[in-house]
């Protein structure tokens, strides 16, 4: 039985031995087994299928352990059958940095989802509990339904996030889905346009190249929780603003010279249409808050955006976007944080979707 996430997975599936499906990490020279595997796993134009994500996951992330150790994959034959990517990000918790392993992309190939063949844990368990050994703690965000039910009987608390869309055009969305169906592009895509809005006290700078300077001064705006991701410049820079990474965009909000906040806003595609996520969202006062939603509405408008998503765990900012116009997601969706026994549970998380969910959307201008 399943308590607290801390039962290894040897002893689970120490009777299963004779099985012929192997979890471990991705070897360097099955590189092309792995793309294989993910074209028949999420499509052939997914990003997951470009070499080019797994070498900014693996390559270029200041904290990784490399892609044998941080890419689970499940190998049967001569085939990857399943996989589980752990994407290590820097966090303070209660005071403390640590580097924590968020987990994301789990999956198994149809076919291969039961147990059986002597196996006492089916295979995408044998994933899950692979990805938590040794690790003291493992942010669990984005959970499916059966994910997360899976974590619950394991005893791993829940973490309350708020799961918020705006479809701000019904019409755009399906012109824009059906011309990617007839395959025509969105046009060219100026990510780098650097403007800057004048709002109330505000004056809120956006830019999709931002200076080093720019950069560090994003990171004098500190969360005033206990736990928080906390980016330093090489993982800021990694995560965000990196060539082989998402598109983003960066927005500060200044007042009298000083910086209040700012946000990062990644777009893509997602079927054809125009996807923004906010994906970093740090400010200081309200109605620095109200800046920044403003300037990120304005460049909404410019950049034909059609669909937008937040994941947050504030009240604050969900209140705002409830008034102007951003609703719950209907979709379930689950977030939880293991801690090994005998360490200190974090309290008083400051969250946002870019600590774990780069979305995965199509480069726009890729």
């Amino acid at each position: 039985m399943l308590m607290n996430g801390h039962m290894t997975i040897e002893t689970l599936n120490r009777r299963g031995s004779e099985s012929k499906i192997e979890c471990r990490g991705l070897a360097t020279d099955e590189k092309a087994l792995y793309l294989e595997f993910a074209r028949r796993a999420w499509g052939t134009r997914s990003p997951q299928a470009e070499a080019s994500f797994l070498d900014w996951l693996y390559k270029e992330n200041p904290y990784t352990l490399g892609i044998n150790r941080d890419l689970l994959v499940l190998v049967g034959g001569d085939q990857i059958l399943g996989a589980h990517h752990r994407m290590r990000v820097p966090w303070s918790i209660n005071g403390e940095r640590s580097i924590v392993p968020s987990l994301h992309d789990l999956c198994v190939l149809p076919g291969h989802r039961a147990g059986g063949g002597g196996r006492l844990v089916p295979p995408g368990l044998q994933l899950m509990l692979t990805a938590l050994e040794k690790e003291n703690h493992v942010a669990l965000f984005g959970l499916t339904p059966m994910a997360d039910k899976i974590y619950e009987r394991m005893g791993i608390p829940v973490i309350r996030l708020f799961w918020m869309q705006k479809i701000r055009s019904l019409v755009r969305a399906g012109v824009q889905m059906a011309a990617s169906r007839l395959g025509w592009s969105t046009g060219n895509f100026q990510l780098a346009t650097r403007r800057t809005f004048k709002l109330a006290d505000y004056e809120v700078l956006r830019t999709g190249l931002p200076t080093s300077e720019e950069l560090a001064e994003a990171l004098t705006v500190k969360p005033s929780t206990k736990t928080y991701p906390d980016w330093d410049m090489d993982s800021f820079r990694w995560r965000f603003f990196h060539e082989l990474g998402p598109r983003n965009i960066l927005f500060l909000a200044r007042s009298n010279g000083k910086l209040f906040g700012r946000a990062v806003v990644s777009l893509g595609l997602k079927n054809g249409v125009i996807v923004a996520r906010i994906v970093n969202l740090v400010f200081e006062q309200s109605e620095c808050l109200d800046a920044l939603s403003e300037g990120i509405e304005h460049t909404f408008s410019e950049m034909r955006v059609a669909v937008c998503l937040v994941v947050t765990d504030s009240q604050v900012v969900t209140q705002r976007f409830r008034e102007v116009g951003w609703d719950y997601r209907k979709e379930t969706i689950g977030a939880r944080w293991f801690t090994r026994k005998g360490e200190v549970r974090p309290q008083d998380f400051s969250i946002c979707g870019g600590a774990w969910d780069f979305g995965c959307d199509s480069r726009i201008g890729h």
